[in-house]
């Protein structure tokens, strides 16, 4: 299916469910050499963690004495870069769902104190139904730290100013959207 920073995937069938599926291969010599040990067992805590219907879903873990496997579901609809070589512009309905998708998964790590640092087209597969799925999340950053002390815990934020709170509306679709006062 294609090659990543560690490894290649490719296709499989998982053997309990017989679903097809996208099997990363991960080279652990590899990994070693470039000093990336703590960046794929990230990537794997956070896929376990991180459960959302457009963040590709980590099914399961498993290696052998050369290489680690992540099992994923399969997304085989290319990326979204892909789709926007092949098809160019956009309707405006085709814009607004993809655009929708991409913030709603933005709000989900928002909600959950990550930022996404490696945000573009290629690292969003399609589904089998064309909605997206965020991929890469090697480069993800956790931006709550927590400091332990001896005798206290000390929760560090970001310390950007804070802006006035916008009125925010809802969609039909139950999607939340901060929306200027200009844009009723």
């Amino acid at each position: 299916m294609g090659e990543g920073a560690f490894g290649k995937v490719i296709l499989g069938k998982h053997k309990q469910t017989g679903d097809i599926v996208a099997i990363k291969l991960i080279s652990k010599q590899q990994i070693q050499d470039l000093g990336k040990i703590k960046s794929v067992f990230r990537e794997k805590d956070l896929l376990f963690e991180l459960r959302h219907k457009l963040i590709i879903k980590l099914i399961g873990v498993s290696q052998d004495a050369d290489h680690l496997y992540f099992v994923f579901e399969a997304c085989q609809n290319g990326d979204f870069a892909d789709l926007l070589n092949n098809y160019g512009k956009f309707d405006m309905p085709i814009v607004k769902i993809y655009a929708a998708q991409m913030v709603q998964a933005l709000a989900f790590l928002q909600s959950k104190d990550v930022m996404h640092r490696d945000l573009k087209p290629q690292n969003m597969l399609l589904d089998d139904k064309m909605n997206l799925k965020f991929v890469s999340l090697r480069k993800l950053t956790v931006r709550r730290l927590t400091l332990v002390t001896q005798k206290r815990s000390l929760t560090c934020r970001s310390t950007r100013k804070k802006r006035k709170p916008r009125r925010r509306t809802h969609s039909s679709k139950g999607l939340k959207h901060k929306c200027s006062p200009t844009c009723r």
